[in-house]
Order: C-alpha cells, then sequence, then structure tokens
C-alpha cells in the first residue's frame, strides 16, 4: 500500500498538519494526566509524526509494512537529528521486545485494515505490548466521510514534476470505499506511470468501542476530530482513547 507513491506521498499530504496532531496527542496525555516515555507508532508512513514528537522529548517506535515508506521515514529523521527506530513490520502482526507506554495509529489508517477481525487482532497485540495504564489512541474516517466526501469522486495533484489522480468508488452495502491511485511521475521529457489501490472501510463505530472492551481495555473517550467532545452522526473522523488496565505511570 502506497508503496509507489512514496517519494511524493508529503507533497500528496502537504496539507496535513502535523504539529496539530502532535498538539492533540499531547493534549489527550495531558487530560489523563499520562506521561509515556516511550511511544509506539503503527502505520507510521513516512514518519512526519514521529519526527515532530521526537523533537518533543518523547522516545519513539514507529512500524509500517512498506519499505519504502520507511526509507523516506529514515531519512527524515536522520535529517531532523531524531534517533527513532524503525520496523517494518505488519500492525496486525507486529513484535516488540518490551512494553510501550503508549500506542497511536493515526491518519485513518485503522481504515486500511479490511475486516473486524483485522481490527481485533490489532487492538489485541496492542493491549499484550502496553504497559500497565498505557494508552491506545486512534482514529477512523467514519461513513460520513468515506460515503459523501470520498464517495464516487476524483481528486487530483498537479505538480511540476508529477500528477497524481484519485479515483473513488463507494459500496454502501459493505461500507467499503476503494481508491484506485494513479501517479504519473516525469523523468526528463516522459512520464513513469505508477498505480496502486487503496481500500478503506466504514467501520461501525460502536463496535470498535465494544472490541476495546472486549481486548479488557476501558475505554476513557470516543471523539469528534480534535477535539474532546462526543462525536455525532456528522462527524468525519473519530478519535478514541483507551487504556490498560493497572496502575499507569506518571
Amino acid at each position: 500500500m502506497y508503496t509507489g507513491i512514496a517519494q511524493v506521498y508529503d507533497q500528496l499530504n502537504r496539507d496535513v498538519n502535523y504539529e496539530k496532531w502532535a498538539d492533540y496527542i499531547v493534549s489527550i496525555f495531558k487530560r489523563f494526566d499520562y506521561k509515556p516515555e516511550l511511544v509506539l507508532e503503527l502505520a507510521c508512513g513516512t514518519g512526519s509524526f514521529a519526527t515532530i514528537m521526537s523533537s518533543r522529548g518523547y522516545e519513539m517506535i514507529c512500524v509500517d509494512m512498506s519499505e519504502e515508506m520507511l526509507t523516506v521515514a529514515r531519512e527524515k529523521s536522520i535529517a531532523s537529528g531524531e534517533n527513532i527506530l524503525f520496523l517494518q513490520q505488519d500492525m496486525t502482526s507486529f513484535e516488540l521486545y518490551g512494553t510501550v507506554g503508549a500506542i497511536v495509529c493515526l491518519l485513518d489508517s485503522v481504515n486500511h485494515l479490511q475486516s473486524i477481525d483485522d481490527v481485533k487482532t490489532m487492538i489485541g497485540l496492542c493491549y499484550n505490548y502496553l504497559d500497565p495504564g498505557g494508552l491506545l489512541i486512534f482514529d477512523v474516517n467514519t461513513q460520513v466521510k468515506l460515503e459523501h466526501i470520498y464517495g464516487d469522486n476524483v481528486f487530483y495533484v498537479d505538480e511540476e514534476d508529477f500528477t497524481c489522480i484519485w479515483q473513488c468508488a463507494y459500496n454502501k452495502s459493505v461500507k467499503r470505499s476503494e481508491i484506485d491511485i494513479a501517479l504519473f511521475h516525469k523523468i526528463r521529457d516522459l512520464y513513469a506511470r505508477t498505480d496502486d489501490t487503496v481500500i478503506e472501510i466504514a467501520f461501525d463505530l460502536e463496535e470498535l468501542e465494544r472490541v476495546c472492551l472486549d481486548s479488557g481495555f476501558a475505554c476513557e473517550g470516543v471523539y469528534d476530530q480534535f477535539t474532546m467532545d462526543q462525536y455525532t452522526d456528522q462527524s468525519e473522523r473519530v478519535f478514541y482513547i483507551a487504556r490498560k488496565s493497572g496502575e499507569k505511570n506518571k
């Protein structure tokens, strides 16, 4: 996933304010009076969020299944002078040598899992690898966003050295968005084409909360994007904050 567009991923996502994402995650730590030293990011992509968190004093471990994305992430962390451990692993089967204080999975990465069983597996692993009292934070795009914002629309980015086109197709019966990506990368006077397909599933929001509870977590909050307010039926992105049982570290 995203293998063919790793080198231009940051340009395609230049509207993403990673400082805002970092501010929000830190605000959650503060709200729940929690100070993790070691943070695991699942599906870290090109490492923009992790690099910011590392610069703020958090020790980061990052997992992603794409070798190409991790290559960009490593280059970014080195250029920024940040010491981050990157591991090429799937978030439904990752392994660590020990536990961590917090786990985050951001930018609707959970939507890329292909079934609720995959979500259960991931959340179960998160529980196993969290310190007692540790926090799991993840977000999802809602059905509202996949059906009405993505829908069957076409999006594109046209830059001097590349053009990228997204063709979205939403299947309402299975709540599934299929996004075909065509990247045209300029090489001298020619363009090289790379194709990729991304799938996002609109999981039932209440079922995701039940999965957290069934895995042993206490669900501390399910919030509308970048707020501490309960989500509504019009929310486009929802954040889950779950805590592992046990005495927390401060």
